[in-house]
């Protein structure tokens, strides 16, 4: 078998199963919808790789690529920002003591609360059993 048209199954296949999360879990989680984008360009690819297309193969090549860079960007982003907020808080500790680490963490708590009190009202995606 071709292994173009492996890739295009798999594609394909991708590309059905991440849009159909959409209608088992809902649209409140926004990485449910970028997941569901994602596999709808995997179609698209998909589809464009059984046409046997050589511009086709360079696109099938190149997109994981990219949804990789992204995907490093946005960890390098996170972890970061953790490391910033761990080495911050080790240099008020050692600098100020504990007193003024509790004090700087009080208006992140009370942001936190107001946050959950706003979006008390907001319904969580429920899953629930299905017969089959």
């Amino acid at each position: 078998m071709n292994l173009t048209k492996i890739a295009a199954g798999l594609m394909l296949f991708s590309g059905v199963s991440h849009p159909t999360q959409l209608l088992i879990y809902g649209t409140a989680d926004p990485a449910l919808v970028n997941s569901s984008l994602m596999g709808m360009s995997f179609l698209v690819v998909g589809a464009l790789l059984l046409t046997g297309k050589r511009w086709a193969l360079w696109i099938g090549a190149i997109q994981p690529l990219v949804f990789g860079i992204f995907q490093a960007l946005n960890d390098l982003l996170i972890f970061s920002l953790q490391a910033m907020a761990a080495l911050g808080s080790g240099y008020i500790l050692l600098s100020y003591g504990w007193r003024a680490l509790l004090y700087v963490c009080v208006p992140l708590l009370l942001a936190m609360v107001v946050i959950l009190w706003h979006t008390r009202d907001q319904s969580a995606v429920a899953i629930t059993p299905t017969a089959v």
